[in-house]
C-alpha cells in the first residue's frame, strides 16, 4: 500500500470494517512511515474530540433558565416601551393643537392688518375721489 491508500482507508481501520490482510498491510505500511503514523495520530485526535463532544449532554434545565431570564428582562421593557408610545402619542397631540392655536391667530392677526389696510386704502381713495369732484383752482384758493 503506497501513503495515498493509507490516507483513504485510515478511517476504515480505526472503525475496524478492514479485512485482516487490508490491515496487516496497513500496520506495516505505519510502522515504517512517519508521515502515515502522524496522520494515524492526527485523525485518532480529531475523531477522540468529536467522541468526547458527543458525550457532552445538555443541562435540561438551560431552555427554562434562559427563557426565564428573557421573559424577565423583557417584562419592564414592555412597561416602558407602553409609557414611551403614549408620551410620544402625547407630545403630537401637543405640537399638533400649538400648530392650530398659532396658525388661527397668525390667520386672524393677518385678516386685522387687511381690514385696516383695506380701510386706509378706502380713505385714501376717498380724498383722491373728493379731489377730482372739486374745482382745482377753487382749493388753490384757500
Amino acid at each position: 500500500m503506497d501513503c495515498k491508500d493509507i490516507q483513504n482507508n485510515i478511517i476504515f481501520y480505526l472503525e475496524g470494517d478492514l479485512s485482516k490482510t487490508r490491515q496487516k498491510s496497513l500496520e506495516s505500511h505505519i510502522d515504517n512511515c512517519k508521515k502515515c503514523r502522524e496522520y494515524l495520530q492526527f485523525i485518532k485526535s480529531t475523531l477522540g474530540i468529536l467522541e468526547e463532544e458527543k458525550q457532552k449532554q445538555a443541562n435540561p434545565f438551560l431552555a427554562t433558565r434562559v427563557m426565564n431570564t428573557i421573559e424577565q428582562e423583557s417584562a419592564p421593557a414592555k412597561t416602558q416601551n407602553t409609557v414611551f408610545v403614549w408620551l410620544q402619542h402625547a407630545v403630537a397631540v401637543i405640537i399638533l393643537i400649538i400648530g392650530i392655536f398659532w396658525g388661527v391667530t397668525t390667520g386672524i392677526n393677518m385678516e386685522q392688518k387687511v381690514n385696516q389696510e383695506q380701510i386706509a386704502g378706502f380713505s385714501t381713495e376717498y380724498y383722491i375721489n373728493d379731489i377730482k369732484q372739486e374745482n382745482i383752482p377753487l382749493l388753490l384758493d384757500e
